[in-house]
């Protein structure tokens, strides 16, 4: 009987942490999908296609099918295609995406700078692929969700999104400064 409870509450567990974790899955595929919308006023102005403009340009065209990924991943844990474009995103996810776009209207300095941070996770590429690992093995992704997840991630390697920062600040007329140290104790006395 114990071990029956036990079982019971692991998988009531299991079950709300695959609920979030689809719901995760469903909200990342709506703030994809609207990249262009997110992503696109910050090479508006740049009409001139500056360096840091190109790039951008570049990479909202890069990103215009990455909803894909997630697409494919809830239709195999079982949400049809016209299920998840009648789902609206979650308040908070509508939040981001009107942030990002406020973002990218600041400028395409400002705009490459987030968005270079907003993928930078993809270095971290243990971390991220350890994680997907320890979905699928407590059960909570299919490893062909997990494939199709990652080859999001996989694509943004390719691509170098996550180094899009460094890309535009080095198009700018930037100077080196001297890096301050404090002073070590031995150099306060006397």
């Amino acid at each position: 009987l114990h071990l029956s409870i036990r079982r019971q509450r692991q998988m009531c567990i299991r079950d709300s942490d695959q609920a979030a974790l689809y719901a995760y899955i469903l909200e990342t595929r709506h703030y994809l999908a609207a990249a262009a919308s997110r992503m696109c006023p910050s090479v508006s102005p740049g009409i001139g296609l500056s360096p840091i403009s190109l790039m951008l340009s570049r990479h909202a065209l890069e990103e215009w099918d990455h909803a894909q990924f997630f697409n494919e991943a809830l239709e195999l844990i079982g949400c049809s295609g016209d299920m998840v474009r009648l789902a609206r995103p979650l308040p908070a996810t509508l939040e981001w995406i009107h942030l990002s776009r406020q973002i990218a209207a600041m400028g395409e300095l400002v705009s490459a700078a987030c968005s270079g941070f907003m993928e930078h996770s993809s270095v971290e590429q243990e971390a991220v692929l350890g994680w997907h690992e320890l979905l699928v093995g407590h059960n909570l992704l299919s490893r062909k969700a997990t494939d199709k997840v990652l080859g999001h991630f996989s694509t943004d390697i390719q691509y170098g999104h996550s180094d899009n920062w460094k890309k535009a600040v080095r198009t700018q007329d930037c100077y080196p400064c001297l890096l301050y140290t404090s002073p070590s104790p031995r150099d306060q006395r006397g």
